[in-house]
């Protein structure tokens, strides 16, 4: 089963910032403070105490935490990109001003961004050289956990209702594909293309494949032969092969 995708590039900036605010809170507490700007011009949320449940319950952190929220307008981008290394950089002197000052000891950022085990290894080590006893990034996969496990934050997504793309895990269709081909390349001749021409079927065919009796159809045709209708399905084309056409007859109504 696919997980579910909140399609949280759908948000701007400010709907990002809520969301995060909103997992914090379970996460650390209620004193989490929402994002505020800083006299940096950068948005900072933050939190002083003993975490709820962060990173677990059972070992909760506890100190200053600086919460940091990055959000882009686009799908499929990814923790590891150039310009999300870039983004970090341009903090790291405020989380040292900061955690010199006694108040950031745990710094957190959260990006609707795909989150690899080899950005977090560099990440981390940079972060922490910063002094910080530890650095958190919280990419989109943990995200969508925090929304699958809290329903009453995932209610307030502004996009919740919004009609969700068609998705699909690939390795099914080249599954199908490959099935397909399985299937046809053994004969000269397309399985689907000699198995009938479909240009033009008789009407006893039509009636035979659609289980409609000989008696039924000639009676109802008496009756009224303007309700007979037919129904041709678009053909499509997988690789060169072709998915047969299937002709459906409508035998009247009484």
């Amino acid at each position: 089963m696919l997980p579910r995708d909140y399609r949280l590039h759908e948000l701007n900036e400010d709907e990002f910032e809520r969301l995060v605010v909103r997992i914090c809170v379970r996460w650390l507490g209620e004193g989490v403070t929402p994002f505020a700007r800083g006299r940096d011009g950068g948005r900072d949320g933050k939190f002083h105490g003993t975490a709820n449940s962060f990173p677990s319950t059972a070992s909760p952190l506890s100190g200053h935490f600086v919460l940091q929220a990055k959000h882009i307008a686009a799908p499929n981008k990814s923790c590891s990109d150039p310009d999300f290394a870039g983004l970090l950089a341009k903090e790291h002197e405020k989380i040292k001003r900061l955690n010199g000052e006694g108040i950031c000891d745990h710094y957190l950022v959260f990006a609707n961004r795909k989150y690899t085990g080899g950005a977090d290894e560099k990440y981390m080590k940079d972060l922490k050289a910063l002094g910080v006893t530890s650095a958190h990034i919280v990419g989109v996969e943990r995200l969508h956990l925090a929304l699958d496990d809290y329903p009453d934050i995932r209610e307030t997504l502004p996009n919740l209702l919004d009609p969700s793309p068609f998705r699909f895990n690939p390795d099914d269709l080249a599954e199908v594909i490959g099935a397909l081909h399985s299937y046809t390349k053994d004969d000269g001749q397309s399985a689907f293309e000699s198995a009938f021409d479909f240009e033009k079927l008789k009407m006893p065919l039509k009636n035979k494949l659609n289980g409609v009796s000989d008696e039924y159809y000639t009676k109802s045709s008496s009756r009224n032969p303007c309700r007979i209708s037919t129904e041709w399905r678009n053909s499509s084309k997988i690789r060169g092969m072709t998915i047969s056409q299937r002709c459906i007859t409508t035998p009247p109504t009484s």
